[in-house]
């Protein structure tokens, strides 16, 4: 048989949770699990483990990446106890070295120290046994009236053999729960969401439990309610979450398990236990002949339930459920933690399919309304849609919606950002070239043309294409075929094109920087995308979804803006648009310290007052001017006109001037 291989083992941290580990490793019992300390890793050069590990000649060093240089080396036990240290190491170490962490490592001590005591404990009563049958040789020699005597020592003896061969048991046992454990904890911290650790604990129940069920109820991050995640896309298999959800529902005991959760201590509890138990537990285990259930905590706090039921009786024995509970305690900090973050997420979800949200385009203002009428109805059509308005107003996220709204959603969408082409390559990435076409050319390379055959190609900023491509794309929006670069045959490929650019195009046509014949041949259809400016009441509803994004990422609890944060945006004319407004937002979530955005937390340029902002430019100021009253009498234009000093027609004509909503 082949012999199993030695595990080599490293220690970050030196203390006397260190030396203890040490004295476990060099232990002779324990040399069945065949593990070598090869390194130890501490800033303190002075810890008792760190000395220890010096005098038993072990490689030793201050910081723990030089750990990750030792060959063979199979595991890492973190014992510093820091959960910064941990992560790090967790996310600094090769793939193929296992960690445990401060946590696993003592409940691996304290495994070692029941064998150690109960190991001495048999010692004991062997030498204790040793003596009573010597006493009793003696005693058997001297007189046959001992012989009773002798007998009862000998049955004292067995009763001590029998101790020991169950106290082995138990121990094993143990090491065999440990193992267990340490196998489940590695696995769980592979999975990134709920529905992934459900599938990891019923798998294991599975394996020690044939044909029970795994139930895992969860509470929202605040308490209030269940939180059940969401099912990944394609499962079909139902989840531990899935029969949770519908126990409660069938049997109507929502509200009392959460306030059985939420406002009472719970112990761990079985279908095998004397104990009483709420009547809750009862109901939701009915139809269970064995069923054990152990709440999710963490510092005495509850965050869900987890149950085990099977309609088998006698499935388990009661020192499971220590099993379970140890288990689930281990994996109870890791599951309150992922709650709030998949519940964040699903609230980001909710928010994206809201209806001010249209194909990926956030807005509900009038300008975006209009927007998104001619999206629609241009989706299903062939004709080339010329798309223009200023740099950052989410161009390409029209022409995305363009695609993704009508027949075209299935087939590809290529973009080409023109501006980022060299003038000697711009062909090539266009039409494809042949190989040998040019120096370097050594294979034959598709376009983009080629690539969105039966789609879509979006050429972005199409007006920074030169003179003599543009003449290339006329020929193919006359004929839809093409050559590639060094080619002579004709290609023809049936594809959509669809433009964008930020320049004035009539100025770039007098200037002969644009064809004539090109630009009517894109502007088939003109789609205009407003400036933020101009869609100025959709601020506040970029602003939030920007909030939400940037919290998501940077792992941040920022509700919102405070009054005269959002006064200043709204006052602001956002030159950059759109794109300035998003890196406006990250910007402040990643400075803000508090969970409103602030003023302080804006930039410089957006603090100043509107007019310093503005200049002495009287329509600019006038339409600050006329937005303000507006906004302090909430869309009321009597009120407004009457807090201006001006007629209400006055005002219309106005609003209608300046293009503000209201």
């Amino acid at each position: 048989m082949e012999q199993a291989k030695t595990i080599n083992v490293a220690v970050v941290g030196g203390g006397p949770g260190c030396k203890a580990i040490m004295e476990m490793i060099f232990s002779e019992r324990l040399s069945q699990l065949r593990m070598k300390l090869v390194g130890v890793a501490s800033t303190n050069p002075k810890a008792v483990g760190y000395c220890h590990a010096e005098e038993k000649g072990i490689y030793t060093t201050g910081d723990y990446r030089d750990l990750y240089k030792l060959d063979d080396l199979d595991m890492i036990i973190e014992l510093t106890g820091h959960e910064e240290v941990a992560k790090e190491i967790a996310r600094t170490k090769p793939e193929h070295v296992r960690l445990i962490d401060h946590v696993a490592a003592r409940l691996f001590w304290d495994v070692f120290q029941i064998e150690e005591e109960s190991i001495s404990s048999c010692k004991r009563a062997e030498e204790a046994m040793h003596v009573s049958f010597d006493q009793m040789q003696v005693a058997y020699d001297q007189s046959i009236i001992y012989a009773e005597q002798v007998k009862e020592q000998l049955t004292q003896r067995k009763r001590a053999e029998e101790a020991l061969r169950q106290s082995e048991k138990e121990l094993r046992r143990r090491h065999h729960a440990l193992e267990a454990i340490n196998s489940i904890l590695y696995r769980v911290t592979k999975e990134y969401n709920l529905n992934g650790m459900g599938e990891v604990l019923h798998d294991v129940m599975e394996k020690f439990y044939p044909g029970a069920n795994t139930l895992i109820f969860l509470l929202a991050p605040r308490r209030e309610d269940f939180y059940f995640p969401r099912p990944e896309r394609g499962r079909v298999k139902e989840t531990s979450f899935d029969r949770a959800k519908k126990r409660i529902e069938d049997r109507e005991l929502g509200y009392d398990l959460l306030r059985l959760l939420t406002r009472e201590r719970i112990r761990p509890a079985s279908s095998g236990s004397k104990a009483d138990y709420p009547a809750v537990l009862q109901d939701l285990a009915s139809g269970f002949a064995s069923w054990m259930t152990v709440p999710i905590e963490v510092e005495d706090v509850c965050y869900g339930l987890f149950m085990v039921g099977s309609p088998a009786e006698d499935t388990w024995l009661a020192g499971d459920l220590v099993f379970v509970e140890s288990l689930v305690r281990q994996i109870s900090g890791v599951i309150r933690y992922q709650i709030s973050k998949e519940a964040r997420e699903d609230a980001f979800r909710d928010q994206l399919a809201g209806p001010d949200r249209f194909m990926g385009i956030l807005g509900r203002s009038q300008a975006m309304h209009e927007v998104y009428r001619l999206v629609e109805a241009v989706a299903d059509s062939e004709s080339t849609v010329l798309i223009t308005g200023e740099s950052g107003t989410g161009k390409e996220l029209v022409a995305q919606a363009i695609h993704g709204a009508g027949r075209y959603k299935d087939t590809p969408f290529i973009p080409a950002h023109c501006s980022s082409f060299t003038p000697s390559l711009v062909q090539s990435e266009l039409f494809g070239h042949e190989k040998g076409a040019f120096t370097g050319a050594t294979i034959r390379k598709l376009g983009r043309l080629e690539r969105a055959h039966g789609g879509i190609l979006f050429l972005d900023e199409v007006a920074e294409l030169p003179l003599e491509t543009q003449v290339l794309l006329l020929r193919f929006l006359q004929d839809k075929s093409f050559e590639r670069v060094g080619g002579q045959h004709p290609v023809k490929v049936n594809v959509r094109i669809l433009a964008a650019t930020n320049r004035r195009v009539e100025e770039e046509v007098k200037a002969r920087r644009m064809r004539k014949d090109f630009y009517y041949r894109l502007n088939v259809i003109p789609l205009h995308v407003p400036s933020l400016k101009d869609r100025i009441s959709d601020v506040p509803l970029l602003a939030d979804h920007f909030l939400r994004t940037y919290c998501l990422i940077e792992g941040k609890e920022i509700t919102g803006f405070d009054t005269k944060a959002m006064q200043l945006m709204m006052d602001y004319d956002w030159p950059g648009n759109v794109r300035e407004l998003e890196n406006t937002i990250a910007r402040c979530v990643v400075l803000s310290a508090g969970s409103l955005i602030g003023v302080g937390d804006l930039p410089q340029e957006m603090r100043v007052s509107p007019v310093a902002s503005t200049g002495y430019s009287l329509p600019r100021n006038e339409r600050n001017l006329i937005r303000t009253a507006m906004r302090e009498c909430h869309g009321n234009k009597k009120e407004a006109a009457r807090l201006l000093e001006i007629s209400r027609g006055t005002l219309y004509s106005k609003l209608k001037r300046y293009g503000i909503e209201t």
